[in-house]
């Protein structure tokens, strides 16, 4: 997918690549997403078979480098997909956008090539799914206000804390968490682990109500001593502030993509109702 041409600078207009990436986007919605979002909501969970598909269609790879299984595109490619995802359920494409485009980012941008090879090519493969824990019930967009600790043990960390409302904990094989390494350094003493699913000293709770997106996955993580080897920090010592500051960038962008379809869904409903509807004769 070319990246050039991306916009009209008078008229934002998409280019011909883009335009046929939509409708590589708005093809597959129609044709699995939406006839599924009914179950799934009444399910409350994201059917597996839907991430080889997504997968197979190219939706796991954008923006993500071609030698681990990226499809290439940039960040308008990833806008577009956001906005036709959601255009069916909230629920349904914030699942693999998490996984692929917030969690995903940081495998590409700081892990290692071990680290490459282990979770980045089987995530963009729709082989395995990913998670990101920052929030936690006193720290949100403020990141540095974060509480999780990790603290230094032979062969890694110990970590101790509580994340809260993260998308796909229960799905997820491997989760990108931020901890303090060093407290008294405030942003500068974050660091980032890659936590497996099944982690001794991490448990999950159940799903979280909420009023909607019932088949997005969203649940409070506790990690009491829980043990991460140290061939598991992820980018440098430190530096995790900075980190998940950059990818933060992306993620807001592919959240209002959501945004935007999620608005044009509602929009599309309610000019068919109203061009159907009858009232007072």
């Amino acid at each position: 997918m070319s990246t050039h041409g991306a916009a009209s600078a008078a008229t934002f207009d998409l280019d011909d690549d883009h335009r046929d990436f939509r409708e590589v986007c708005r093809s597959f919605v129609f044709r699995e997403l939406a006839p599924r979002v009914r179950e799934a909501e009444a399910a409350g969970t994201f059917p597996a078979d839907l991430w080889p598909a997504l997968a197979a269609a190219g939706l796991l790879g954008v923006n993500h480098p071609d030698e681990y299984g990226g499809s290439g595109g940039g960040v308008l490619a990833l806008a577009i997909l956001s906005e036709e995802l959601a255009r069916a359920s909230g629920g349904l494409a914030v699942t693999p956008l998490v996984s692929s485009y917030m969690a995903g980012p940081h495998l590409a941008h700081y892990g290692n090539e071990e680290q490459k090879e282990r979770w980045l090519r089987p995530l963009l493969a729709g082989e395995c799914v990913a998670a990101i824990a920052v929030t936690e019930p006193g720290a949100g967009s403020d990141v540095a206000g974060i509480a999780t600790t990790a603290r230094e043990a032979d062969g890694g960390f110990l970590l101790r804390g509580t994340k809260m409302f993260i998308t796909n904990a229960g799905l997820a094989d491997v989760i990108v968490v931020a901890a303090k390494t060093d407290p008294q350094a405030g942003h500068r003493g974050i660091t980032t682990f890659l936590v497996e699913r099944g982690a001794e000293g991490m448990s999950l709770s159940e799903p979280l109500e909420k009023l909607g997106w019932h088949s997005s996955d969203t649940r409070e993580i506790v990690f009491d001593d829980c043990f991460v080897p140290a061939e598991q920090v992820l980018g440098e010592p430190g530096r995790g502030f900075h980190q998940i500051m950059e990818a933060f960038q992306v993620e807001r962008i592919a959240l209002a993509g959501m945004a935007l379809g999620l608005g044009q869904a509602a929009l599309d409903e309610a000019v068919a109702h109203a061009r159907e509807r009858r009232a007072f004769g």
